[in-house]
């Protein structure tokens, strides 16, 4: 069975490849945010509060990707790369912001990207792989991410104690979900194009 499911559409492999290269850089935020905060002088109280922001949006971003898909019809696929883009954008941006009111604005937006990118991982691979290699295909998705998630935050931390700054952290995890984002794009022309031959196969 998994020898089949490996076989059965390479495409898995780029959905392997995104979703490890993006969660090296996913915890970055979460685990970071606050303390980038506090460098800026902001309170302990207020920073900890953009985890709250980024929980929030997290929370309404998963109604609206259920919108979204359901009623637009849009392409999982390509929700999943503009939402893992706008999230690796919004993490490199980080550094940048130098107000509390920009740090929440970007740390809301990064929540909803990523609950786009997570609500429609299962959907995602059903689509490319049917839903009786469902089980098995998200297992080994799951395993990439937890690899890639012990990688990530120790790799920032090392940054940090390196430079004294947290700009590094966030501009290499913000890269890495980027790439996650590319990795999942690759996915758009064999969708396309499948889509294209069941229609001309039903005309």
């Amino acid at each position: 069975i998994i020898n089949h499911m490996f076989s059965q559409d390479k495409r898995y492999w780029f959905v392997l490849m995104g979703n490890f290269l993006c969660m090296i850089g996913f915890y970055v935020p979460f685990v970071y945010v606050p303390d980038h905060a506090k460098q800026l002088g902001i309170g302990e109280d207020k920073a900890a509060f953009l985890l709250s922001i980024i929980g929030i949006t997290n929370t309404v971003g998963r109604v609206l990707t259920g919108v979204v898909i359901n009623f637009l019809n849009i392409d999982c696929v390509l929700v999943t790369t503009v939402a893992l883009a706008l999230a690796g954008i919004m993490t490199a941006a980080c550094p940048l912001c130098e107000t509390y009111a920009a740090l929440a604005v970007v740390s809301a937006i990064f929540g909803v990207c990523v609950a786009a990118y997570i609500s429609l991982c299962s959907v995602l691979l059903c689509e490319l792989l049917g839903v009786e290699n469902l089980t098995n295909a998200f297992g080994f998705v799951i395993l990439f991410r937890g690899v890639a998630c012990i990688m990530g935050p120790p790799i920032a931390g090392a940054l940090f104690d390196a430079t004294g700054v947290y700009d590094p952290s966030f501009y290499i995890g913000g890269g890495m979900i980027v790439l996650g984002a590319v990795s999942h794009g690759f996915l758009l022309i064999p969708v396309c194009r499948r889509k294209e031959n069941k229609i001309s196969k039903k005309e």
